[in-house]
């Protein structure tokens, strides 16, 4: 499930920043739902190394694809996780303002799960939950994840348009700096360390879902 979304974080990201400068509309969906299709069936292996095969070979479609250039207005999304990726709960949002010429920037999928483990980390750290098997465990899985996620950017990083996500880490203490990271309402503390990685960035304009 981890390397799915990564996998498919790495599509979005290429998807929204190729579709808004396409010569040809309709290119950009394309490629994506090419590799969406094998994906869902089965054609790509389910498995770190076929998924990293098929993302440089998606890098090299979405680079075929003919352009525009130049700079276009940015805009983040953030918000409770269904709403911010769900055209149908959203009433297609990212769709129109990317009609209206601006450039829609998401912030992973994967980064709301690998939150869990920065929340986890800080309730040990400030006392409180008590340290324990689970979140040994969990230490564990963080230099896991952050290996993997560090083989799929070496590859994103070959996408013209490619743009460096801030990792956990990063957005952990950008919150930290406005509110306490035990916060458990809703999002937590991602959705403040996601407007202010936007706002570090270069991307002032976010809507909020």
């Amino acid at each position: 499930a981890a390397i799915g979304m990564m996998f498919n974080d790495a599509l979005s990201d290429m998807f929204h920043a190729t579709v808004i400068r396409e010569k040809q509309k309709g290119a950009a969906q394309a490629v994506v739902d090419k590799y969406l299709d094998q994906f869902m069936n089965g054609t790509i292996p389910l498995t770190k190394t076929g998924l990293l095969e098929a993302l440089e070979d998606a890098v090299l479609d979405f680079n075929k694809i003919e352009t525009i250039d130049g700079d276009f207005p940015k805009v983040g999304i953030v918000g409770e996780i269904y709403v911010k990726y769900n055209d149908f709960s959203n009433n297609h949002a990212a769709q129109w303002l990317m009609d209206h010429g601006l450039e829609v920037v998401l912030p992973s999928f994967f980064e709301f799960f690998d939150g869990g483990f920065v929340s986890m980390n800080n309730a040990v750290k400030t006392n409180v939950k008590k340290p324990d098997l689970l979140w040994m465990l969990s230490l564990l899985g963080r230099r896991l994840v952050n290996s993997y996620l560090q083989q799929f950017d070496a590859i994103k990083q070959g996408f013209r348009y490619h743009r460096q996500h801030v990792n956990i880490q990063e957005i952990a203490a950008k919150a930290e700096e406005i509110l306490s990271l035990n916060h458990q309402y809703g999002e937590g503390s991602l959705i403040a360390g996601e407007i202010a990685s936007f706002a570090r960035q270069g991307v002032h304009n976010v809507l909020c879902l």
